[in-house]
């Protein structure tokens, strides 16, 4: 984290670094931003550091899945003739075709529209998608509960008159029944139930694992894979959540000292909670939030919120209040790597992404985080990703 060096320490902690400890992906929401009919100018796309030598292609598929829900009429325009630009390339012909004829193709229909915040420089994480092991019943081993949605779990923001709900808490999710709308208990409470074999009423029960806090990671990516004893596995991804504010537990075990802005990272979160199972769960129930999730069949990677299929390395979770899902952003940033035991600044990362997914950490305009996909790679990529970049929003070009 040598680039932490630049920023002054007080503004990192308060505004970047402790929203984003263990954020990559708590909470996901439905895209409730709205579509201006402004056009803002741009620069072309071969302008964009980078835009010759990536390889685009990558998102085609992506971009084709995209262009089924596409709504302006510039939008659909590029969407009626990716599919043609695409097949002009013979099954001969490398991917270096598809790239070439992709750039022609989006830089005819866009152009590459700065998003910045007030300090100019933007800041991207990571997430991934793990892998726990477990089973579908409970066993003495398994015994920690992957919740289902509840019965009646209805999100808020979706609702405009909420009778006999005051929401003074601000809760995002409740249950609605009988006409009424409760409020769900906070992790604390859910935990202290099942360690005591009472579970929440009417919420399914998708999986058992070991583990209290790979459940607890499995939250916080809001999707992973459960390896079942029979060779088979079982992928789940967000279904909701209690309505709880997200409290990261990062900013805490800086506070005592635990651990420092130097050193924390999701991995040395999940090292100190492993390496002191007395306090572990009092920490993690200190982020009242606690997500619940659905069986996701017959796909090979995660749904993000934009109702289509991640992409490792090309799916970005951003604000939506700030940039619509479903638009292709350009990131220039860097990965990191790790350098005689200490985390730097690593190859550069200038790529073309579809902002697919949300997040409960990721506020804010010029703020992102690039999904990894799964494997101990795209982990560690996802616990030490905090670099400094910048991002262009591919916007239509001006009639």
């Amino acid at each position: 984290m040598n680039y932490l060096k630049y920023w002054v320490l007080s503004f990192l902690i308060s505004n970047f670094l402790l929203p984003i400890f263990l954020s990559a992906n708590p909470t996901h929401f439905t895209n409730h931003s709205s579509t201006h009919s402004i056009c803002t100018s741009g620069i072309p796309l071969t302008q964009l550091p980078g835009w010759d030598t990536d390889h685009q292609s990558d998102l085609a598929q992506s971009l084709l899945a995209d262009c089924q829900i596409k709504k302006l009429d510039s939008e659909k325009k590029f969407c009626a003739a990716l599919p043609s630009v695409l097949a002009s390339c013979s099954p001969t012909q490398n991917n270096a075709c598809e790239d070439q004829h992709l750039r022609v193709l989006l830089s005819q229909y866009f152009q590459a529209v700065p998003i910045v915040n007030n300090s100019n420089t933007g800041l991207f994480t990571g997430y991934y998608e793990p892998t726990l092991t477990g089973s579908l019943t409970k066993t003495p081993v398994f015994n920690i509960p992957i919740y289902g949605k509840p019965v009646g779990l209805v999100e808020l923001k979706n609702i405009k008159n909420i009778k006999n709900n005051k929401n003074s808490n601000q809760e995002t999710y409740k249950i609605l029944s009988h006409g009424q709308y409760q409020s769900l208990p906070d992790r604390a409470s859910i935990f202290q139930d099942f360690s005591t074999n009472h579970y929440l009423p009417n919420t399914p029960i998708l999986a058992w694992v070991s583990s209290e806090i790979d459940d607890f990671f499995l939250q916080i990516q809001g999707s992973g894979e459960i390896l079942l004893p029979n060779h088979q596995s079982l992928l789940v991804g967000y279904a909701g959540q209690n309505g709880k504010k997200y409290v990261p537990i990062g900013s805490y075990l800086i506070k005592i000292g635990a651990l420092t802005t130097q050193n924390i990272s999701m991995e040395s979160i999940k090292s100190w909670l492993e390496t002191h199972p007395n306090q572990a769960q009092r920490i993690m129930n200190l982020n009242p939030s606690f997500v619940f999730f659905r069986v996701l069949n017959n796909i090979q990677q995660p749904i993000g919120a934009n109702g289509t299929q991640l992409t490792p390395y090309r799916s970005l979770a951003v604000d939506p209040k700030y940039l619509n899902l479903g638009t292709p952003v350009w990131l220039s940033t860097y990965l990191p790597m790790k350098l005689n035991s200490n985390i730097q600044k690593g190859v550069g990362f200038n790529h073309l992404l579809l902002a697919e997914d949300t997040g409960g950490a990721i506020k804010g305009p010029a703020r992102g985080d690039i999904y990894f996909g799964g494997g101990e790679d795209a982990e560690w990529l996802a616990g030490h990703m905090q670099s400094p970049g910048k991002i262009w929003a591919l916007k239509p070009l001006c009639a």
